[in-house]
C-alpha cells in the first residue's frame, strides 16, 4: 500500500527550498495551522522572507451578522475579515517577484497556481460566502 504524503509535508517540500529567512513561519506556524484545520482549503504563499497562509473557512466560521470580534489590533465584523483575507491572497504574492503560490482544495493534493488563479479562487470563495450570508439573511427576514 502506497502512503500519500500529508498535506503539510507536500507544502513543506514545495516551500522550504525557497525560504532564506523566517523558516519558522513554515516549520512551526504553518505546520500547526494545517494540522489543526484538516480538510480546510487554503492558499499558501512562500517568498524568500517566509510564508503566509489564508484558510478558506466555511461561512459559519465567521462572526454572526452585526457581530464585532477582536481582530488584529481592534475589532472587526465578518465582512471586514472576509475582505482582508481575500485581498491578502492577491496582494502579498504580488509584492514578491519570486513568490510561489500553493492551493489546497480540501480534498486532493497541494498544487502550484499562478497569481491570476489565486485571484479567481479568492473571488469565487468570497462570492460563495456572501451568497450564503445573503440567503440566510433573506430567509430570516421572510
Amino acid at each position: 500500500m502506497i502512503k500519500t504524503k500529508s498535506i503539510y509535508i507536500q507544502v513543506k517540500e514545495l516551500s522550504l527550498p525557497l525560504i532564506k529567512s523566517y523558516q519558522t513561519d513554515l516549520l512551526k506556524h504553518d505546520r500547526r495551522i494545517i494540522r489543526q484545520n484538516p480538510g480546510v482549503p487554503f492558499i499558501h504563499t512562500t517568498t524568500e522572507y517566509g510564508t503566509h497562509i489564508v484558510l478558506l473557512h466555511g461561512p459559519d466560521t465567521y462572526p454572526g451578522p452585526g457581530e464585532q470580534v477582536k481582530y488584529l489590533f481592534g475589532y472587526a465584523d465578518r465582512y471586514h475579515i472576509l475582505n482582508q483575507n481575500v485581498d491578502f491572497i492577491t496582494y502579498y504574492p504580488s509584492q514578491y517577484r519570486d513568490s510561489s503560490i500553493l492551493y489546497y482544495d480540501g480534498r486532493s493534493t497541494v498544487k502550484k497556481i499562478t497569481l491570476a488563479q489565486a485571484g479567481y479562487i479568492a473571488r469565487d470563495y468570497k462570492h460563495g460566502i456572501l451568497d450564503v450570508w445573503e440567503n440566510k439573511t433573506n430567509r430570516q427576514a421572510a
